[in-house]
């Protein structure tokens, strides 16, 4: 979950309206609703995993506590476990993230 906006693409990309179908949720949150369960409910379900780290969210604790389960799902072979760096350097990574490095992709703005 992205909690700040992030500009990777120009508002009009045709990437982003052609993948537009596979960053949308298919849930809604409703105000009754569990947020934490919800995300929960995302995580368990997935079949590939995509963490974006920046220099804002890698510090961040929820992303931290989404990235654990992430990798206890990859760990347990039941998803991917996609680490994609954006504008943030290696040096930044914690070790276990490091080791993840030849996996990792850096992505640049549109």
């Amino acid at each position: 979950m992205l909690q700040e906006p992030l500009k990777l693409y120009p508002p009009k990309s045709p990437d982003l309206q052609s993948t537009q179908e596979h960053v949308t949720d298919k849930w809604e949150i409703r105000s009754d609703d569990s947020i934490r369960q919800k995300v929960d409910e995302g995580i368990e379900n997935c079949t590939h995993f995509l963490v974006l780290l920046t220099p804002r969210s890698i510090d961040k604790p929820w992303v931290k506590t989404e990235m654990d389960a992430g990798f206890v799902l990859k760990l347990a072979d039941e998803c991917r476990f996609i680490p994609v760096r954006y504008e943030l350097p290696v040096a930044r990574l914690a070790l276990t993230q490091k080791k993840l490095q030849s996996n990792m992709t850096g992505v640049r703005a549109a």
